[in-house]
């Protein structure tokens, strides 16, 4: 039995670490959506970045979790190693192939910070039906349409579109009114 644990050692301490990560994700997203939703609803803020946010956490700790792993299992670690000897080939090849992904995370950035809209504003994207924006994540926002239909478009696309949002209010609106006036 000490021998069958020994020669899979590094495979448990692999499923360990993945299964420490999901729970620690799910727990981590329950005690920060508890605690935005209750500070937005105290401060009566919008839960786009606090939204952002939890979903940048999970994207750091399955990273850390998928770091951990290769490091644990012995030949995943070596591939590592030399991975990381050619790691100047490697980033250029994984730049100009997730220069998409990338182009999106950094739109996703922009948008949280600058605010163009927020979750539960009413938007239209370029041509795209209007619809009620859902949450807005490190690669696209999902806008629930009138329809009752979601559109997940990329923050890029979002980014290189005119965006109309009918949530913002200004108390000075131009509204015209058409008179039709017979001979």
């Amino acid at each position: 039995m000490n021998d069958f644990i020994a020669e899979h050692k590094s495979f448990f301490s692999s499923l360990i670490v993945i299964v420490v990560a999901i729970v620690a994700s799910r727990i981590i997203r329950r005690l920060l959506k508890r605690f935005f939703d209750e500070s937005s609803e105290h401060l009566n803020v919008d839960p786009t970045r606090y939204r952002f946010f939890r979903n940048m956490v999970d994207f750091v700790i399955f990273t850390i979790a998928g770091m951990l792993v290769v490091y644990t299992i012995p030949a995943l670690r070596t591939l590592g190693l030399t991975l990381f000897a050619g790691a100047g080939i490697l980033a250029a090849i994984v730049g100009f192939a997730s220069q998409q992904a990338f182009s999106n995370i950094i739109s996703g950035i922009f948008i949280v910070i600058f605010r163009p809209f927020r979750v539960n504003d009413i938007i239209k994207v370029g041509n795209f039906d209007s619809g009620i924006v859902e949450d807005i994540t490190l690669r696209h926002t999902v806008i629930r349409s009138f329809e009752n239909r979601r559109l997940v478009i990329p923050n890029a696309v979002i980014s290189e579109q005119t965006v109309l949002n009918s949530s913002l209010i200004d108390e000075h609106v131009c509204i015209y009114i058409e008179i039709g006036i017979s001979y």
